[in-house]
């Protein structure tokens, strides 16, 4: 999407209307047409990412159910890595961006999404411990992708490293509930 890209190019506060309908190559009437508000474009700029995210959550709670929840941070940790090492750019932005992560914070099925996230990371009921263990690995993977010194690394020794990290992080909760 191109409103995707200029935001993880410019930043929310950086993309105007106009660079997106200039972008596309309509009128700015008619991206008002589309979106009400800046808001709701940066919304659907974002559905795509966070449909990527509902999916992994909802595959890693149908594997803790039908078998464990150890089973289910093997796939999940590796493929939130993956999303967040094949999108860099955007994923960084999403999670950096002070206006996006207003809009985050105000969104109840996002909210309610980090909750089932915090949950399977943490354990049982994600507390205090859940929240920030939610949190660091969260924080590890925005980070890592972000990183400069990184750059270099390719994608599959990123993730390899990544993921094998953020496992020591949960493991300790493995033994949980």
């Amino acid at each position: 999407m191109t409103a995707s890209d200029l935001i993880a190019e410019h930043g929310v506060d950086g993309t105007s209307l106009q660079m997106i309908a200039d972008k596309l190559g309509v009128a700015k009437a008619a991206v008002y047409y589309y979106y009400k508000t800046k808001d709701a474009i940066v919304a659907a700029a974002c559905a795509g990412a966070f449909a990527e995210f509902y999916a992994a959550i909802d595959e890693a709670e149908e594997i803790e159910a039908a078998r464990s929840r150890a089973d289910a941070l093997e796939v999940l940790i590796p493929r939130l890595v993956g999303l967040a090492v094949e999108g860099r750019r955007t994923f960084t932005r999403i999670h950096l961006d002070p206006v996006i992560v207003r809009l985050v914070a105000q969104d109840e099925q996002l909210r309610t999404l980090r909750r089932r996230f915090d949950r399977l990371v943490a354990g049982g009921e994600a507390g205090a411990e859940g929240l920030v263990r939610g949190a660091v690995v969260v924080a590890a993977i925005v980070s890592a992708v972000a990183q400069q010194s990184v750059s270099e690394l390719d994608d599959e020794a990123l993730i390899l490293h990544l993921t094998r990290i953020l496992g020591e992080v949960v493991a300790p909760t493995l033994g949980e509930h």
